[in-house]
């Protein structure tokens, strides 16, 4: 495991493109209780940056619950990724489990497009990020319009009783 180390909240800037956490998410609210309870588990991965501090690349919720509860340092990594890896390595698989919005698709892309990236590339990866939101499935797919009926409402064979 990569060496942890203690670095002060404040130091530590925000990604920029993805939104706050609601602090009434049910799963927020398990993970504030954690950290209120036990500090930050599980370290945060974090790069250094030229002009001094370091930049968040995973752990935001981590983070965000460390600040709300006033916490004066949190565990991290520091990796050295330039700014596209600190995006597609570092904060990819969370945004592959959670989804994202629209609008945080469209800051993704512009990250990686300020990055380096092509405008085709910066769109192949944000088009392949699952859409979350109202009316959408974290598969990306609009959802459907009408439920499928309970288990409780189908039969021992498949058919649906009446």
């Amino acid at each position: 495991m990569p060496d942890t180390e203690q670095i002060e909240v404040a130091a530590i800037r925000e990604r920029g493109w993805r939104d706050v956490t609601e602090s009434a998410d049910p799963a927020y609210r398990v993970l504030l209780a954690s950290v209120r309870s036990r500090g930050v588990l599980d370290p945060v991965v974090v790069r250094a940056v030229p002009d001094g501090g370091y930049q968040l690349v995973s752990g935001a919720r981590r983070l965000q619950a460390a600040r709300e509860l006033g916490r004066a340092t949190v565990p991290a990594v520091v990796r050295e990724l330039g700014p596209a890896e600190a995006v597609v390595a570092g904060a990819w698989p969370a945004l592959a489990r959670s989804g994202v919005s629209d609008e945080e698709a469209e800051r993704v892309r512009g990250q990686l497009v300020s990055a380096g990236l092509t405008e085709d590339d910066a769109d192949l990866l944000t088009g392949s990020l699952p859409r979350a939101g109202a009316g959408v499935e974290l598969t990306g797919r609009a959802a459907a319009a009408e439920k499928r009926a309970p288990a409780w409402a189908w039969g021992r064979r498949g058919s649906r009783r009446r």
